[in-house]
């Protein structure tokens, strides 16, 4: 029975504290997400609880031992049980000297991955909560504790499980109420947490549903879903009232004094589900097609409040996106991912400098295009076997150029902004290309401009890795980012590209003239080679090789290719 599970676990998580062994077993299960109050204070977070514990047993080792305990589960839900407990521990306090103290204690456990506690109360024992045989009674405390089960303990309002347990409860009372699921996510919260720390983030996510929970109306719920994502259900008149509710979002939803500590303005991604009259549909249905919209909107960039309402169609695109990714493994297998390489030209002598490595699905109804999968591997993490995937071709292919007596000139190889988090990325990123014994100088690690603004501390001390192994680093999309000039002068890199789109309208435009070659300038006296992408004309060739511009990349000079077809148009075999 799992109220014995619960009992014996309860039991074990106290001994493993007390007798100060088996950290690991008793760390393991412990929710991320665990709240412990006490008469002291309350305590939120797996990690901050942690580091308490094992300072609160180091000062009590030896000091401590429990005499007597007593244990009571209840189950709750299938996934959910709440375990109460009295226990007296026996303290010596000074050299024979001891003192008995009777203590209460009460958690939620809830089945995650395992069995985990999720809030946990402890405090000095309270004859009043306590019956004639000595048990804890429920009558004071099970309210409490119930809708505990249900509530997120950092904001306080509806969990996952509350959220949809109070919206059945809202669509089954009013059959005839229209409706809409609402679920959003605010954009870019990582910059939140990574500028102002998490403290502040944690303060920002109270703020927002404080003042969500503040715009409900009568027969409305909402909720926190997960990390920085929360849903409502509104009441539905009309299109025009809802949208102008949910544009004024992002000025209610965030207190002016939080505005102003963040420096920044916040934004929502929105989707938007109108529930159908007979409100028949699971309540996990409505959240998916809230998300599949929200989505949609975090995509519509044009958009000023990135929302988006859900249609059917959007199902059918997540269908293909879930069909696409779970044919990827197998096309790896098979051998369907081709290495293409753009050239890339010295804009003065003409000659070729180096390439990059691009790649393209090679599949029976045509090619599949980078735009079509990356950000779908990147978005399911598929995008980290998938980059060490095509490393392994480029890596191949220079290896048989080398072999071959061909001549090598250096290519970059994109790399996902994502690894920055892997611990042992660049140990991984060398093996591969030592593996192949590639001089590292024919290698050009390249990340876009927005990876080294998201992780600028990471990407400091890994620029300095690659350097000191004598790699040559790339800021690829140069111009499309966050906070470019203040990038330069903190990332050490070699290559800066020009993104295509700073190119259009140089020629009309006095104004982009002069940001371009003070670009170039700026580059060239920090020591920066400076690649420009997407030329096209041979008006653009030669402006950028007037002002200076060091190599050229795009279709005038040459379209990416396929490795095979790069050798043979434009590397020559030098003798052995």
């Amino acid at each position: 029975m799992i109220e014995k599970k619960i009992k014996d676990l309860s039991e074990s998580m106290v001994a493993c504290f007390f007798e100060h062994k088996e950290e690991d077993i008793f760390a393991s299960h412990l929710s991320e997400k665990l709240l412990w109050i006490s008469e002291e204070q309350e305590r939120y977070g797996k990690q901050a609880i942690l580091s308490y514990l094992r300072q609160l047993r180091d000062d009590y080792h030896g000091k401590v031992a429990i005499k007597q305990q007593d244990y009571h589960v209840f189950s709750l839900h299938p996934l959910i049980c709440f375990a109460v407990g009295t226990m007296t521990i026996e303290m010596n306090l000074e050299e024979d000297q001891f003192k008995k103290i009777d203590i209460c204690i009460s958690g939620i456990w809830q089945e995650e991955k395992n069995w985990c506690l999720t809030h946990f109360y402890s405090s000095i024992k309270d004859e009043r909560l306590i019956s004639r045989n000595g048990s804890l009674s429920l009558q004071q405390q099970l309210e409490v504790i119930q809708k505990a089960a249900v509530i997120d303990p950092l904001t306080q309002i509806n969990n996952l499980q509350g959220f949809e347990e109070e919206v059945a409860l809202l669509l089954k009372k009013y059959p005839k109420q229209k409706y809409v699921m609402i679920k959003f996510g605010i954009r870019d919260f990582r910059f939140v947490n990574r500028r102002h720390g998490y403290k502040m983030g944690d303060l920002v996510l109270k703020h927002i549903a404080k003042n969500l929970f503040a715009t409900l109306k009568e027969r409305e719920a909402c909720g926190r879903m997960e990390k920085d994502i929360f849903a409502m259900l509104y009441c539905f008149e009309d299109k025009p009232s809802l949208e102008q509710r949910v544009e004024q979002l992002e000025a209610v939803l965030i207190d002016p004094q939080i505005r102003q500590r963040l420096e920044t303005k916040i934004h929502f991604n929105i989707g938007i589900y109108q529930i159908e009259n007979n409100h028949a549909e699971y309540i996990k249905d409505m959240l998916d097609k809230a998300l599949i919209a929200q989505k949609k909107g975090s995509r519509s960039i044009s958009h000023r409040h990135h929302y988006a309402y859900y249609e059917e169609w959007m199902m059918t695109a997540q269908y293909q996106r879930s069909k696409l990714l779970e044919e990827a493994p197998k096309a790896m297998e098979e051998n369907e991912f081709s290495l293409y390489i753009q050239p890339q030209f010295d804009l003065t002598s003409g000659a070729l400098v180096a390439g990059e490595a691009l790649v393209r699905w090679i599949t029976k109804e045509g090619i599949r295009m980078p735009g079509e999968f990356i950000p779908i591997f990147e978005e399911q993490g598929f995008i980290f076997s998938f980059d060490y995937y095509m490393l392994d071709k480029i890596c191949q292919q220079m290896r048989k150029w080398i072999d071959e007596g061909v001549e090598v000139h250096p290519v970059s190889t994109n790399q996902s902004r994502l690894h920055i988090e892997e611990e042992n990325y660049f140990k991984d990123f060398c093996a591969v290309i030592d593996r192949y014994q590639i001089p590292h100088e024919y290698i050009i690690f390249e990340l876009t401009e927005s990876a080294f603004v998201e992780n600028s501390e990471k990407m400091i001390k890994l620029t300095k890795q690659l350097h000191e192994h004598h790699y040559k680093i790339a800021i690829d999309d140069f111009g499309t980012g966050y906070a470019s000039l203040n990038l330069l002068s903190v990332v050490p890199a070699d290559i800066l590209k020009i993104d295509k789109s700073m190119l259009k309208g140089y020629n009309t435009n006095i104004r982009t003239q002069i940001i371009i070659e003070k670009i170039i300038q700026l580059a060239h006296d920090i020591g920066m080679s400076v690649v420009c992408e997407g030329i096209e004309e041979q008006a653009e060739w030669e402006y950028l090789k007037k002002i200076g511009c060091n190599i050229g990349q795009g279709f005038l000079m040459g379209k990416p290719i396929e490795a095979e077809a790069y050798q043979k148009l434009w590397l020559k075999t030098t003798n052995h």
